[in-house]
């Protein structure tokens, strides 16, 4: 394939937002006695079924959350979004409304498994003003389009090193 191919077949970002949809506590307790039992047995014949423990344990704590994949918009709808929420004078806006554009942002770039309207009666009911934040945050991260936080600095160095 080519690079204008490449270029063409370009997709729009997204972005995994693990939501909490059940109560996580009995899975954090087995993971960590799964995890306990694990650094008893190194080195022994049970090590072996100390790590399927984890995994299993692992998979446990995953099932109470559920993944809200968000795709990121045209940049130019974005810039023309960002423009109609511009930052209000006398407040700590900086690029954009703080207050209205993460919410709108996230309208437009959740799953369309609610309508929008259907979107902020979940998020009124389900979600604490930390969850809401984090959420809206994830939708603007998306279009924004910053370099992942878990990347290591100097990442392009090291791999123009290889």
């Amino acid at each position: 394939m080519g690079l204008r191919e490449r270029l063409d077949g370009k997709e729009r970002p997204t972005l995994p937002y693990k939501v909490r949809v059940q109560d996580t506590t009995a899975a954090e307790a087995a993971l960590g006695e799964a995890q306990a039992e694990l650094l008893m047995a190194l080195g022994t014949e049970r090590e072996a079924t100390a790590q399927e423990a984890v995994k299993a344990a692992l998979a446990a704590l995953e099932e109470c959350f559920e993944p809200i994949i968000f795709t990121a918009m045209d940049p130019e709808e974005f810039e023309v979004l960002v423009a109609q929420h511009a930052p209000r004078p006398d407040t700590e806006d900086e690029a954009w409304n703080v207050d209205t554009l993460p919410r709108e942002t996230f309208l437009r770039c959740a799953p369309p498994v609610y309508t929008p309207e259907e979107w902020l009666e979940w998020i009124t009911r389900t979600c604490n003003r930390t969850e809401r934040v984090e959420l809206f945050n994830a939708a603007v991260a998306v279009n924004v389009r910053t370099v992942s936080p878990t990347l290591p600095k100097g990442w392009t160095e090291i791999l123009d090193s290889l």
